[in-house]
């Protein structure tokens, strides 16, 4: 059968899509400033933006405090693909040894490449981390939020 190129826009049956509300957990800027010890979170931009270094996107440079960065490019391979669960257990378990009873929170400068780690943690067979949706570009909105630098 030959497929035709035509102007005609085609139509679609209705979908069977039913999502999944636990994926849907997030967690607000004031969450995070009014209790932060409960929070482990989890920075998934890349270093120089964590330290401070470099900002290319937020008139703020830093990180919120006491949060760890595990930059989300590096649950891909050499090839731009996923590593293997097991290879990125290895890394997030490391993560997990910090929790100490804290709820895992994921943000990154927007909230987009936050999901990513969000999936690795997933795709490793792992309890997702909540998202801050609002992540490091609405933090620095308010001047009474804390921003860290790591300069050295």
């Amino acid at each position: 059968m030959e497929n035709k190129l035509t102007r005609q826009t085609p139509t679609y049956g209705a979908g069977d899509f039913k999502g999944n509300s636990k994926w849907g957990e997030i967690v607000e800027a004031d969450d995070i400033f009014v209790n932060p010890q409960g929070y482990l979170l989890i920075d998934a931009r890349a270093s120089k933006r964590y330290k401070g270094i470099v900002e290319p996107l937020d008139p703020v440079a830093g990180h919120i405090p006491g949060a760890l960065n595990l930059p989300y490019i590096e649950n891909l391979d050499e090839e731009f693909s996923w590593k293997t669960p097991v290879n990125i257990m290895s890394r997030l378990l490391l993560i997990k040894k910090e929790q100490k009873g804290k709820k895992l929170v994921s943000y990154c400068g927007s909230g987009v490449t936050a999901c990513h780690n969000i999936l690795s943690f997933v795709h490793a067979g792992m309890e997702a981390p909540l998202l801050y949706p609002g992540s490091w570009s609405e933090w620095i909105t308010d001047r009474n939020r804390p921003v860290q630098t790591i300069t050295s």
